[in-house]
């Protein structure tokens, strides 16, 4: 129908595809309609070409779009009624957002904190809100969905970041990777070939 290539969008910093129609189809009624019908299709379905969140069964069967958000690094809640994930508001900036599921028509939006914080969320025990590191130095926090303050979680008080975090199976106990990174500059003079 056309000829497709592989393009970057330099200002939204991400793969493309471009679909041009052959200049000899051009006075083609027939082809040019159903290229407008193809790109109407795709327009339709995605919301700047960017991932989207979806469920599917475990037991199989077709997986069903529930948001046309961008989405990264969903989680579902405890009880796996809710889903949190990471998405951007009207303005580009990041945050993160939780809805109900199946339909997940009302996201809830949960603004990015002034001091950079909640790079990595995941539900409480409990499922009433979620865990989130923040802070130089990184900390975990707790954030109550009802509206409560955040509270610090742990209290590190060296330059180690948080890695990772997982629940036990019962959810009682969290287990923290820390790491230390470093970024050194070395100036090497007087290098012979």
């Amino acid at each position: 129908m056309g000829e497709v290539y592989r393009a970057r969008d330099t200002r939204l910093n991400r793969v493309v595809a471009l679909k041009f129609l052959p200049a000899a189809a051009t006075n083609d009624t027939e082809r040019r309609e159903r290229f407008e019908r193809e790109a109407q299709a795709v327009a339709a379905s995605t919301t700047d070409g960017v991932q989207s969140l979806w469920i599917v069964s475990i037991d199989g069967g077709a997986p069903v779009r529930v948001t046309n958000r961008f989405v990264t690094s969903p989680i579902l809640s405890p009880d796996g009624k809710s889903v949190a994930f990471g998405t951007r508001d009207d303005q580009d900036r990041p945050g993160y957002a939780i809805c109900d599921l199946p339909d997940c028509s009302s996201p809830r939006s949960v603004p990015a904190r002034p001091d950079g914080g909640r790079q990595r969320i995941d539900w409480t025990a409990d499922g009433r809100g979620f865990l989130y590191v923040a802070g130089t130095p990184q900390n975990l926090w707790v954030e109550s969905l009802d509206g409560k303050p955040p509270r610090q979680l742990t209290h590190f008080a060296d330059n180690r970041q948080i890695a990772d975090v997982a629940w036990s199976r019962d959810r009682k106990r969290l287990a923290i990777a820390r790491t230390t990174q470093t970024s050194d500059i070395v100036l090497f003079t007087g290098l012979k070939r």
